[in-house]
């Protein structure tokens, strides 16, 4: 499906015979195009360097039917090891999560954000950031 056809919810699909054209069929019902949903992370994305104690601006970029909130999680090492918010507003910037002092160092954290509508639209940091003391 070409990225710049347009989204609705009135298409069908109409086959015909190349050698006899009075042999046609068109769908019976109409079906929906939409636009790709997904959310990108944006920051931390990869290479920052985090302290304990601070409170950094987690950002991301959605599009399509992402829904109206969003799930935020810290991965140490690709395991959930914080969940920062379970549903935010998916506007693109949160700004409420303090690293906590007891949060173990390291160099193998990254942001994991996920629609609460359909947890298939998610992304996470393309790549490790640190968290240091």
């Amino acid at each position: 499906i070409p990225s710049t056809l347009a989204t609705g919810t009135d298409y069908r699909v109409r086959i015909t015979s190349t050698s006899s054209t009075a042999i046609t069929d068109t769908s019976n019902t109409y079906f929906t195009i939409t636009s790709a949903s997904s959310i990108t992370v944006t920051s931390p994305n990869g290479g920052e360097s985090l302290i304990r104690g601070t409170t950094p601006k987690i950002t991301w970029t959605s599009s399509g039917s992402t829904g109206s909130y969003v799930k935020i999680e810290l991965l140490k090492a690709g395991v959930v090891k914080q969940t920062i918010s379970t549903s935010t507003p998916n506007d693109g910037t949160y700004s409420s999560w303090t690293i906590p002092s007891t949060l173990t160092t390291g160099t193998d954290y990254r942001i994991r954000i996920t629609s609460t509508t359909n947890a298939a639209i998610m992304d996470t940091s393309n790549n490790y950031f640190t968290i240091r003391s």
